[in-house]
């Protein structure tokens, strides 16, 4: 039997240009990451047979399996095995991707896109329905219909079972889709599971039809934003491939914030993910990029600090990430200050639901966990 450990790569694989192609490739990022990283490399059909692998190419870490399928994208699938091999404890900070649907196109769209980050952070999925009853008034009391409530139990288990079926085998084998029906305020249950769930990440589509998850989200989502101690990743309708290359930190401090960096790293699971620190001043309308005088702008050049000067900070900000071709936006949540002040403001609520970019909110208290030691 083949061993593993958290500092060996096991590749099982045919003699063939596929084989070759991806031990190269993975040997590159190894020596380009200057990691510190066993390449085992296996071809013996007995082995297969021990090791119950499926299908060739098949590549072991830490005793989990990952095939590699010719339409897949190389490099994203070798910056997955690298990135789990890292002695990083916020590795699995991720561990669940709870997504709400409400039967919509929008919500089937928020699915297949948290498929592809659970894919990339190797966490598992939580398809989740919260169904508010419909209460009749009989005989002078209040009752919650039973079979509406099982209808529609049955109508999201459907849902489910007809996205699952879209996925290849090897998909399905790669994630686990767990489901939950809830009954009850969206807010209230959409907490409840964060609370009870560790390593939970909210996954949102901004539109919606049935429950009119666009609609929660003038209120609801607003809410889970503010109260959820959770990641949240906010969908547009338009996006239908994630694609984390170009980032945008909105922050209100003047100074890059290491913290910050490594928590967009981890979930861009991408080191040459270009990433513009962006501070808006209430002064002109211009914005200027700092030269040499911020340490990050010397030490990595996918990292850059601008300072923009506008009265109209969603405005400026949403007018940035169009001009720059923006593939996320993501902001820090605080307890006070900035935060307390812009997110109640409609504008920021127009950022935050009909935003064309994704936007990735994190709590200061989940971007402090990846301050390095």
């Amino acid at each position: 039997m083949v061993t593993t450990s958290n500092k060996s790569i096991t590749l099982y694989g045919k003699r063939n240009s596929i084989t070759a192609n991806l031990k190269y490739n993975l040997e590159k990022e190894i020596i380009k990451r200057g990691q510190d990283i066993d390449l085992i490399e296996v071809d013996d059909p007995a082995a297969f047979v021990n090791e119950n692998i499926r299908r060739l190419p098949c590549v072991m870490v830490n005793n989990r399996r990952h095939y590699y399928n010719q339409t897949d994208d190389l490099k994203t699938f070798i910056t997955k095995i690298i990135h789990e091999t890292m002695p990083n404890s916020n590795r699995n900070f991720v561990q669940q991707v709870i997504v709400p649907v409400d039967f919509s196109d929008y919500s089937r769209n928020s699915f297949y896109q948290a498929f592809k980050l659970a894919c990339k952070l190797n966490a598992n999925i939580t398809m989740v329905h919260v169904y508010a009853p419909v209460v009749v008034p009989a005989e002078g009391v209040l009752y919650i219909d039973p079979d509406l409530q099982q209808d529609v139990n049955a109508r999201f288990n459907q849902f489910v079972d007809e996205l699952e079926k879209t996925l290849t085998e090897t998909d399905r084998a790669s994630v686990k889709i767990d489901r939950v029906f809830r009954v009850g305020m969206v807010t209230n249950e959409l907490q409840e599971m964060v609370k009870t769930t560790p390593g939970s990440m909210l996954v949102l589509s901004t539109s919606g039809t049935g429950q009119k998850i666009k609609e929660i989200l003038g209120s609801v989502s607003l809410w889970v934003v503010k109260h959820a101690q959770c990641p949240i990743l906010l969908i547009p309708p338009d996006v239908h491939d994630l694609n984390f290359e170009r980032i945008v930190f909105a922050s209100d401090h003047f100074g890059l914030y290491d913290d910050a960096i490594s928590a967009i790293r981890y979930y861009s699971v991408s080191p040459e993910a270009s990433i513009d620190v962006v501070h808006v001043f209430e002064e002109g309308s211009e914005y200027m990029q700092k030269d040499s005088e911020m340490r990050h702008d010397l030490k990595d050049k996918h990292i850059h600090e601008v300072i923009l000067f506008d009265d109209d900070f969603p405005g400026i900000i949403q007018k940035y990430l169009k001009t720059h071709a923006i593939d996320l936006l993501v902001m820090e949540r605080k307890d006070r200050g900035f935060w307390k002040e812009l997110f109640h403001t409609s504008m920021t609520r127009k950022m935050a639901v009909y935003s064309e970019v994704p936007m990735l909110i994190l709590h200061e208290d989940q971007i402090v966990q990846f301050r390095q030691t």
